[in-house]
């Protein structure tokens, strides 16, 4: 601060409540960085104090500046304090939803709208979101997800892994990783039950992206913010990370793989794509062997298996091996990978007998929205939550393109998806098994 003007720095589309008391009869007003006048104006008198609530910061700037502005004052004026604080619960009430940004209202309204709308035809229906990397997220789709499991029939919401950025501190992850903790405990928990994938950022962090030092902490530590509070309502098998869930009602089993499990922590980025034998032999004999034909099942989980999409991984199109002989009821072709011993195991599991449709698979991991029908196999990736400009929707923080979410309804008579999304991005929708 100077004589004449007062410089603080608030995020973009963060809202705050500005307190000025200034010790002359001047007129003040509030402009940018530009000297433009924004809408909002403040007039002060001799010693008082007023308040005025901003909506959020316009986009494009970085900080406001305060100034005094007459031709009867002299540099030499005296300006009072000014603050800056986070009022969240005052600032939004938006068309009957809480804490959700004011440009979200309308908005929000149209797709809960739709929502509802395709519920009537669906067997079941759940928000699938993924890539959160919290430093570069507003996070604006956490209160938008809660409001979407208050206002409709979902219950559940699956994470497609990634909390922490790519670059960054040890404390920086651990920061973000609470964050997201808390942010969930808030937002998800008390509507509706939580899943997570494991993602290959889930727990590591490199400084930069010329400097290769940096933290990956082991498994346990990754567990314990994916998946701790899932085990009163989810049974994770051997707590490695990949489980299933039924919808017994519906006859839909959703079945979350862990397609990132090595974990090598003497290295930055030490987490690697890949699906041991336990897992993929768990997947043939178990997840997939459903009880009666007039069952669906549902894969989820990080990293694409399927050759054509961005971002795949060859020792995780190994599941797709399986999940394409399993929508044919046939042998699978030979599969060879290592167990959690290192030892080298070469198999096939036979289908044959097997009841039940596959889905589909639905991923994240290359912040893309894409789709797949290799093999027989119907995969699918939804773009990352997190605002990266990688996915050619021109987002922008403060409009509803900062966020990106899929909500995926199932009906199981016509063989069919649709997928409303909420934030960047297009709706979609397919067919199962794919033509």
């Amino acid at each position: 601060s100077n004589n004449t003007a007062c410089i603080f720095e608030v995020e973009y589309g963060k809202p705050f409540y500005l307190t000025a008391r200034v010790l002359s009869t001047t007129r003040n007003y509030f402009v940018d960085s530009n000297g433009v006048n924004p809408q909002i104006q403040i007039f002060t008198e001799d010693a008082t104090y007023d308040h005025q609530k901003f909506d959020n910061v316009p986009n494009g700037y970085d900080r406001l500046y305060i100034s005094a502005f007459s031709a009867s004052v002299k540099p030499s004026c005296q300006i009072g304090e000014y603050t800056a604080v986070a009022s969240k619960n005052e600032l939004y009430d938006v068309s009957g939803f809480d804490a959700v940004p004011t440009y979200y209202g309308t908005y929000l309204s149209q797709k809960i709208t739709a929502i509802n709308n395709a519920m009537l035809t669906s067997n079941d229906a759940f928000i699938f979101v993924t890539d959160i990397h919290i430093g570069a997220n507003s996070m604006a789709s956490m209160p938008l997800m809660r409001e979407i499991l208050r206002h409709t029939s979902i219950n559940k919401v699956f994470m497609g892994g990634d909390i922490p950025t790519a670059y960054g501190t040890e404390s920086s992850m651990i920061a973000q990783a609470n964050k997201f903790r808390k942010e969930y405990n808030d937002n998800i928990l008390p509507y509706g039950h939580y899943y997570s994938a494991r993602g290959n950022h889930d727990l590591t962090i490199r400084t930069s992206a010329d400097d290769t030092s940096g933290v990956t902490y082991p498994w346990k530590a990754a567990y314990d913010y994916l998946h701790r509070k899932q085990e009163e309502y989810t049974d994770i098998l051997d707590s490695r990370g990949y489980y299933f869930i039924d919808n017994s009602s519906e006859k839909i089993r959703y079945v979350v793989l862990n397609t990132c499990e090595i974990t090598n922590t003497s290295v930055s980025f030490g987490i690697t794509p890949y699906i041991r034998y336990e897992q993929l032999k768990w997947l043939g004999d178990v997840a997939l062997n459903v009880p009666t034909d007039d069952w669906h099942v549902f894969v989820i989980g990080h990293v694409p298996m399927a050759s054509d999409m961005s971002g795949y991984s060859e020792w995780v199109q190994k599941a797709e091996v399986l999940l394409s002989a399993y929508q044919e009821k046939a042998v699978s072709d030979s599969i060879t990978v290592n167990d959690y011993a290192g030892e080298s195991h070469t198999f096939t599991i036979d289908f044959s007998n097997y009841k039940g449709v596959l889905i589909g698979y639905i991923c994240g991991h290359n912040h893309l929205d894409e789709d797949s029908d290799e093999d027989g196999v119907l995969s699918i990736s939804t773009t990352s939550d997190a605002m990266f400009n990688t996915d050619g929707y021109g987002r922008s923080f403060g409009t509803t393109s900062e966020s990106a979410f899929d909500v995926v309804c199932i009906d199981k008579a016509n063989q069919s998806l649709s997928l409303i999304r909420v934030g960047a991005g297009n709706n979609r929708s397919f067919i199962y098994p794919p033509a």
